[in-house]
Parts: C-alpha cells; structure tokens; sequence
C-alpha cells in the first residue's frame, strides 16, 4: 500500500525511488507496530492480574518496599547488557557491507555489481535464514524466567537439565531448517522470490545453512549466562569472536578473492566462535557440559533422512505437478518424516512433547498414529 503512495506522491524519474522508499519505510513500522502491540497486550495483562498481585502483597511478610530509583537501576544493569549482545550481532552486518565493498572496490568490480550482491545477500538469504533465529530468541527469552527460578532452589543438576532441555528443543528445530536450506534452499528461494534469479542466493544458503546451528545455539548459551547473571560474559564473548569473523572475512576476500561468499563462511567462523566461548563459560561457572546425542546427533540424523525423502519427492511432484507445487508437499513432506524419525530415533520423550504448547494434544495424535506408546 506505501509502495503506491510513494509513486503517486511524484512524478517522472523519481516515480521508483520514492516508492521503494515509502515500502521500506512502511517495513520498518511494521517492527514498530508488532513491539507496541505486545507491550500493549504486557499492560492489559498486568491490569488483569493487578488485584492478584496487590493481595499477595498484603499477605507478603517482607514489609520494605523498594524505591522506584532502585527497580529502574536494576532494571537499567539487567537490559543493557542484554542490548549490548544484541548489538554486537547487529553491528557485525553492517562492518561486513563495510569490509566487503572496500574490497571489492579496490578489486575493481563494479559498484553496481557487488551491490546487487550486497542485495542477494540481505534480502534473500539473511531474510530466510533469521526464521528459525528469531524462534530460537522467542524460546531463550522464555527460558531465562524459568532458569532463574531453578537458580534459586541452588540444584545444579536441575539448572544443567534446563539448560539441556531448551539447547535441545532450538536444536531440534534449528538443524531440519539448515538441512532444509542446504538441500532445498534453490526451490524454496524459487517459491518465495518467483521474479528473481535465485541461484547466487542459493549457493549462499548451501554454504551458509550450517551457520543457523550455531546462532540459535548461541542465543540459548547467551540466555543461560545471562539469566545466571554473568550479564557481561555473552558481550566480551560477542566482541572477541566479532574481531575473529572480521579477520576471517578479510582474509577471505583479500587472499582467497571469495566476495559474497567470505561473508557467510566468516558468519559461520563468528556463531561457532560465540558458542564456543559461551561453552567454556558456563562449564566455568556451573560446571554444564554439553549433552551431544540427543540435542545434535539424533536431530542430525533425523534431519539427513528427512532431506533425502524431500529431495526424492521433490524430483518426483517436479515432473508433472511444477516445481512450486513440488516445493510445498516436499517441505510439508519433510516436516512430518522428520517428526517421526525423531520420534523413532527417541530424540524426545512423551513428557518433553507434554512441555511444548499443546503438547498433551500432540502426544494424543502421535499415540492414534503409534508413534508413541
């Protein structure tokens, strides 16, 4: 709708530019608009619950009240680090179009075309690839309450198994979407971006696939550090391994002459080194250990069957259904073979499937269908 209003809004050559414009504008007030209508959704919440809390505050034996001054101060230290994280991840994009197009102008391609592949880059594949990043903030958001909660009962063994517990539910979600990019990234990409040429993308999302692991298993380890209230550690574990993906991104462009391709393979240098670190903090102070076979083996297992049986079909809805067709029952396809290979595989049990939103609904119809006993 603003795409229009930007075009009727001129005339001539400006006619384009100004409707680009009022889109990505209008893109942007989206963000707005869905922040505002949660905080909105917060404050009918607590007035709902506000009777509640004052007559838990009446039996509360703990008189002393605390200052406003003292909630907002805490409230202050508790966010900015949490920004600051936040920061550092968005920051590393905009140093990559930096680096990236230094380099390439001092290579001698042209500006309109390292620019388009600036384009390819940001629209397609970090718009696919921040899907299942943003359900995996969703979930450590989430976690942090809860795992704050099992702090104070000072049960390690409980804290590791929440730990355990949310690693392997992003897990399981985070590496069917990398398969599914490595595999059917081209056919995917051809769905949704129908008008483009999608190859170059593509070869973006086989490369880079992998790299998803990585940062929603770094949003879970940053969650976890942070909700044990080492607030800082995730920003100078951020930091460093920022400095690394920087390194590793001009060497790749100066030395080996990757272009468009230094940035994804330097992102998945960057997640990797944030997990890596964030693992030996929280092996430093709460002694956790990584669980391997159930948060990655059997999800990589379950993952590699579900894309051999959605590439079959998918060559097989091909030849007479079309190729978008094919790509919605492949993708439909591989998400159930996946669920049920995981089930078989005993990725999860009958009580974790219980935690889940309508998890008792799900553990009915996988127990109709016997997938469960």
């Amino acid at each position: 709708m603003l795409l229009k209003v930007g075009q009727n809004s001129v005339s001539g050559a400006d006619k384009k530019s100004y409707g680009a414009a009022y889109a990505a504008a209008g893109a942007t007030l989206g963000t707005v608009a869905g922040a505002l209508a949660a905080l909105v959704f917060l404050i009918l919440l607590f007035c709902v619950f506000r009777k509640g809390f004052k007559k838990q505050m009446k039996h509360d034996t703990e008189h002393r009240t605390e200052s406003g001054k003292h909630i907002a101060k805490v409230l202050l230290f508790t966010i900015a680090p949490v920004i600051l994280s936040a920061t550092v991840y968005n920051i590393s994009n905009l140093l990559d179009q930096a680096v990236f197009t230094n380099a390439m102008a001092a290579q001698g391609m042209p500006k309109k075309e390292y620019t388009e592949l600036l384009g390819m880059f940001s629209g397609q594949y970090d718009t696919i690839t921040n899907i299942p990043l943003s359900v995996a903030s969703a979930l450590a958001a989430s976690f942090m309450p809860s795992l704050v909660a099992t702090i104070q009962t000072g049960s390690r063994k409980e804290i590791h198994n929440k730990i355990d517990l949310v690693s392997r539910f992003n897990m399981i979600i985070a590496i069917p979407c990398a398969a599914a990019f490595i595999t059917l990234g081209k056919p995917i990409l051809d769905l949704l971006y129908f008008t483009q040429d999608n190859t170059i993308p593509a070869m973006l999302l086989k490369i880079g696939g992998i790299s998803v692991v990585f940062f929603c298993l770094s949003t879970v380890t940053n969650a976890a550090l942070q909700g044990m209230d080492h607030m800082s550690q995730p920003v100078k574990n951020a930091a460093i391994s920022l400095v690394i993906h920087l390194v590793a991104l001009y060497i790749m462009l100066v030395a080996f002459h990757w272009n468009i391709y230094s940035i994804v393979a330097s992102k998945i240098i960057f997640a990797a080194a944030i997990c890596v670190l964030n693992d030996r903090d929280l092996r430093k102070c709460s002694g956790y250990v990584q669980e391997y076979r159930k948060t990655f083996i059997i999800p990589g297992i379950s993952a590699i069957i579900m894309s051999i049986v959605a590439l079959g079909v998918h060559l097989v809805f091909e030849l007479f259904a079309g190729p978008h067709i094919a790509t919605v029952i492949a993708v439909l396809v591989a998400i159930a073979v996946y669920f049920v290979a995981l089930i078989l595989l005993k990725g999860v049990t009958e009580a974790e499937i219980k935690t889940l939103p309508m998890g008792t609904k799900i553990v009915g119809l996988f127990k109709k269908l016997h997938l469960l006993r």
